[in-house]
């Protein structure tokens, strides 16, 4: 007992158990960097999307092929909210990384067009969460974004592999056959979607794209 009680034996086992208590709460607590992040990321897509592609867990925004051009003062707001988006996101990335952290800060990236980042952090949440359709998805847009269509068409059939009636995947999966001037391709897999979906504001896009193809391929 007494010599527990030394100071060269009780300093050290305090400091330890100190440090362990602050690591707990450090890490158990929840991210306000990251709760911040995805609200502004959310602010930022609630209107409208500058690309055709579907991300992951967002509601329905029309598409607006301008929409990077744009100065009215709603635009600028919006950009400024995902670059606050990008910078608490990666705030929150290097206090803690999370498969959550990363899919977020991957697609607030996408929405900026930084899309090779987009993919590197989408890459990353996908090792941490390797059967995730979500962020599988969204690495599948990111690489179709970035050209590189056979990455993405792999990726989209993994995600359908695991989840075969998952929505944004057969969105994304007919807008690259599109891409890829399949347009039988596109037009079976715009079918397949109409066919799943029967309510979302997503389907009135599905149509006016199978009814586009359906012409050109007459």
């Amino acid at each position: 007992t007494k010599l527990l009680l030394r100071p060269a034996i009780v300093i050290p086992i305090i400091l330890i158990i100190s440090g362990s208590i602050l690591f707990s709460i450090f890490y158990s607590t929840p991210n306000p960097d990251f709760e911040r992040g995805v609200r502004a990321f959310q602010q930022s897509v609630q209107n409208e999307r500058f690309s055709r592609f579907r991300l992951a867990k967002l509601e329905y925004a029309p598409y607006n092929p301008l929409r990077g051009s744009d100065t009215s003062k709603e635009a600028v707001r919006t950009r400024e909210n995902i670059e606050r988006a990008i910078r608490l996101l990666k705030s929150a990335d290097s206090r803690k990384e999370t498969y959550e952290t990363k899919h977020r800060l991957g697609q607030s990236l996408f929405i900026a067009g930084r899309y090779k980042e987009a993919i590197e952090e989408l890459e990353k949440a996908a090792t941490l969460s390797p059967d995730n359709i979500d962020i599988i998805n969204d690495l599948a847009v990111a690489y179709a974004a970035n050209k590189e269509l056979d990455r993405a068409k792999a990726q989209i059939s993994k995600s359908l592999k695991i989840k075969p009636d998952y929505l944004p995947s057969i969105f994304n999966r007919s807008l690259i056959y599109e891409i890829l001037d399949e347009e039988n391709k596109a037009i079976e897999s715009w079918n397949e979607y109409l066919n799943l979906d029967n309510s979302s504001r997503w389907k009135s896009e599905a149509e006016d794209s199978k009814k586009e193809l359906e012409k050109i391929s007459k």
